[in-house]
């Protein structure tokens, strides 16, 4: 089987944004933020320019310049983290980085990316939560942003370390984690994970049966960073089944076949669904072809 505990959230991003639809929608508003000028004749997303706002919110509240020491303990890691990734956007805005796709204006990918998959998503699918470790904001080697470039409506972007009273969508993510009226799955190999198959048949299925729940429509939590931190965020945001946390979902034989790692009951690595990608696990250009033809 593939070594999915470094490539598994990458490959997996890949297989659901190639599976669905191989183009992406593209919306460039004019945008500007409070210490970041304006990159020139470069648009932006609503996620971006959002990560662009919950910096400007943490600055607002906690000064860059303050002593850490002398910042609420149970608000260091909010500025901690707003002041790396301050500094990584201020890298991409020097570089002139594309920042929709990450990449340098030479290699910039959006316009072969120029339609949304939200049309083709199943019926059933409300929203994607994307927990992101910080460290993967603006990463060249990073394929979350796939995701976000795909589904500009239903999608939604969590920063890790940042509290919920500077981002709204970490507020509406533990909302979806704590409600039962509509289904909540997370794409992580846990032990007691199932394929998203049996899952359909055993849960959700008979929740849609129901007369009651005709209407019922059902959360997805994806989770991108290495492996290590992708078990922390995991630990941190996502209760346990036993405690009325979400469903874990993991890979399919199928789909790691799909992958080009076959099957065969591999081990809950090689069926880890949205675990660890990062740095270290992105497809090579000509891997990431042939599972894209293979996809689509």
């Amino acid at each position: 089987a593939i070594d999915l505990p470094h490539r598994s959230s990458d490959e997996m991003i890949l297989l659901l944004v190639c599976f669905l639809s191989p183009s992406t929608t593209l919306r460039r508003p004019v945008f500007g933020a409070r210490g970041l000028s304006t990159w020139e004749q470069c648009g932006t997303d609503p996620f971006f320019q959002q990560v662009i706002d919950t910096v400007d919110k943490v600055f607002d509240a906690l000064p860059p310049s303050r002593n850490i020491l002398n910042v609420p303990e149970h608000q260091r890691e909010s500025l901690g983290v707003a002041k790396i990734v301050s500094r990584r956007l201020s890298a991409m805005q020097r570089n002139k980085d594309c920042p929709r796709c990450w990449l340098q204006a030479a290699h910039c990918i959006c316009s072969q990316t120029t339609r949304s998959i939200e049309d083709s998503l199943p019926h059933f699918v409300h929203r994607v939560f994307l927990i992101l470790n910080h460290k993967e904001i603006g990463m060249v080697v990073d394929t979350a942003k796939l995701l976000l470039m795909s589904m500009p409506n239903q999608a939604r972007l969590v920063v890790s370390g940042i509290a919920e009273d500077y981002q709204e969508s970490l507020v509406e993510l533990k909302d979806a984690l704590q409600q039962k009226e509509r289904p909540c799955i997370v794409l992580f190999p846990t032990e007691d994970a199932q394929t998203f198959e049996d899952l359909y048949q055993s849960t959700i299925s008979s929740k849609r049966d129901d007369a009651s729940a005709t209407d019922t429509k059902l959360d997805v939590v994806v989770i991108d960073g290495t492996w290590q931190q992708a078990q922390k965020i995991h630990q941190r945001y996502i209760p346990a089944v036993q405690d009325g946390g979400p469903c874990r979902v993991c890979l399919s034989d199928a789909a790691l076949e799909l992958l080009g790692g076959g099957g065969g009951g591999g081990g809950i690595h090689d069926r880890s669904f949205g675990s660890g990608g990062g740095g270290g696990g992105i497809l090579e250009g000509g891997d990431s072809r042939r599972v894209c033809d293979r996809a689509t």
